[in-house]
């Protein structure tokens, strides 16, 4: 069985940057959309999507941080 590659802080920072950009383009162009502000099954499914990358943006962040402090 190969060995699993260890991931470096460069590639954890790379990840909280596109987490947050696509979290930031969900927020911006599809929850201030009038289709998820008036239909609100559509909006709570986008919101819940946009909260789920938020919470992986801020575990890359943990995971950052326990690489630069073992």
């Amino acid at each position: 069985m190969a060995k699993r590659p260890k991931l470096t802080l460069l590639q954890y920072h790379e990840a909280m940057d596109r987490a947050f950009l696509f979290g930031d383009n969900l927020d911006r162009h599809l929850l201030q959309h009038p289709v998820c502000k008036l239909d609100k099954e559509f909006g709570t499914l986008i919101e819940e999507a946009t909260d789920k990358i938020y919470a992986a943006y801020q575990l890359a962040g943990h995971r950052q941080t326990t690489i630069i402090f073992p």
